[in-house]
């Protein structure tokens, strides 16, 4: 009898290339296509934009590689995120993003303890963990040193995990709205504002 084979994943590519940062509002138009999964990045001290298009099939990659040049590339996956390997995340002097209840639970007996937000740590996005949203956090920590006393709000479109809505709250914002197009990612987030006791 033959060994079973392994459940094979579909492989996903990503389209890459340098443009001109003047051309950016034609390549919105350009690549209308593929503008929910296009990514376009100023780069700093440069007169030049980089494109992006993320989660394509192999035929799309290629079509859009032989139309407007650029290179295609094998999107790697996801990193799954270990429930029993991450440690709590400081943000600034403000705030920890936690795993769980029990670690929320442990970090309040710490002294001088800061607010604690949970983001279950079985999620494979927004834990916090990633630069782009540890940086954000480390921003919005920033905002609210500088906008003490004064009214605030944030409006977060791509939400995700809904994590920077809830710190937003959490940190001051009167008010933080938080949109996404993935019914999945709502779910999550109307899930994390619920499991930290966040209104507004």
């Amino acid at each position: 009898m033959p060994a079973p084979t392994a459940p094979t994943s579909i492989q996903h590519y990503v389209w890459r290339k340098l443009s001109a940062a003047k051309w950016e509002d034609a390549w919105w138009d350009r690549l209308a296509g593929v503008r929910d999964r296009l990514a376009i990045t100023e780069l700093a001290g440069a007169k030049t934009i980089r494109l992006e298009a993320f989660a394509l099939s192999k035929a799309q990659a290629d079509r859009l590689r032989v139309a407007f040049g650029g290179s295609v590339g094998v999107q790697k996956a996801p990193r799954a995120v270990s429930a029993e390997v991450r440690a709590p995340l400081r943000v600034r002097d403000k705030l920890v993003v936690v795993a769980g209840e029990r670690e929320r639970a442990a970090w309040a007996k710490t002294p001088g303890a800061r607010p604690a937000l949970v983001i279950p740590a079985g999620m494979a996005f927004g834990t916090g963990d990633h630069a782009t949203t540890s940086t954000c956090l480390r921003f919005l920590a920033d905002v609210s040193d500088e906008l003490a006393g004064e009214p605030w709000e944030l409006l977060d479109l791509g939400c995700g995990s809904g994590i920077l809505a809830i710190a937003a709250r959490m940190l001051g914002a009167r008010r933080a709205e938080a949109g996404d197009f993935d019914p999945h990612a709502v779910r999550t987030a109307k899930e994390n504002v619920r499991l930290n006791g966040v209104t507004g």
